[in-house]
């Protein structure tokens, strides 16, 4: 969204490993998940700046007090409403804990919902756990989308990680500039980007066809879909508020 020139507010969950707060600090605002309070400032947020996307960068640990909240204030509801939809990216690597809170996830919301599930190879390249366990099939049958994420090289993800890095700097700051990489390095950033936004756009065109909303509505997914630059963090889940856009062309979009 920052290099499309969208504007957006986002929010981080995450009291511990704020990824996004961390990398792109004025652009995010931190969000108390056990305080309902904090969370209605998120639904007042996206109610009140039309104009804007609301990305929302939660922590594996919020969903239990994410959903009770969604549950007991009828969020869904109020978002239909307002003219919202929900999306909710939900970042597996190749490890049981993805898959089952995946199927939490699935088991309480069910079609209630939009899916895009990001299989992160930086954490694991076989994903055979999520394969047999049927959960894919059911998100599937939800029409959930599925992309892969390639891995990226450790040396890469360890010097963007130790410099707190944008990955628009990774790619264009050489090892000259102070915690900058080196040729090959910034050219593996580039390759990885590259295919990172390919899959992003494969979901982000995506529409839902003329007559299967009010109105004629496409859905339409502004998301910046957030890639941390550690290893140990990617694997949280990403909740996204696009917005119904009526007669509008859906745009491609670039992350930084």
């Amino acid at each position: 969204m920052i290099d499309k020139g969208i504007p957006f507010l986002g929010f981080d969950t995450d009291r511990s490993h704020g990824s996004l707060l961390r990398f792109y600090a004025k652009f995010a605002s931190p969000v108390v998940v056990d305080r309902y309070e904090s969370l209605d400032a998120v639904v007042e947020a996206a109610s009140e700046n039309p104009d804007k996307r609301i990305p929302v960068d939660l922590a594996a640990q919020t969903h239990e007090s994410l959903v009770k909240w969604m549950d007991e204030f009828g969020v869904l509801e109020t978002l239909g409403d307002l003219g919202l939809s929900l999306t909710y990216w939900h970042v597996m690597d190749s490890g049981k804990d993805s898959v089952d809170l995946l199927k939490k996830l699935l088991d309480r919301f069910s079609s209630r919902l939009n899916y895009v599930l990001v299989l992160n190879q930086v954490r694991g390249e076989s994903f055979d756990i999520f394969e047999k366990s049927g959960e894919k099939e059911r998100a599937l049958g939800l029409h959930a989308k599925i992309i892969p994420l390639k891995r990226l090289h450790e040396t890469v993800i360890t010097k963007i990680d130790a410099g707190s890095t944008r990955f628009w700097a990774a790619k264009n700051k050489s090892e000259t500039d102070v915690k900058g990489l080196g040729l090959l390095g910034r050219q593996r950033v580039k390759v990885w980007l590259r295919n990172a936004y390919e899959q992003i756009d494969s979901v982000i065109l995506c529409t839902i066809q003329a007559g299967s909303l009010p109105g004629g509505y496409r859905i339409y997914f502004p998301m910046r879909i957030r890639i941390p630059a550690t290893s140990a963090r990617i694997g949280s889940t990403i909740l996204s508020c696009p917005r119904l856009i009526p007669n509008r062309p859906v745009r491609p979009m670039r992350m930084r």
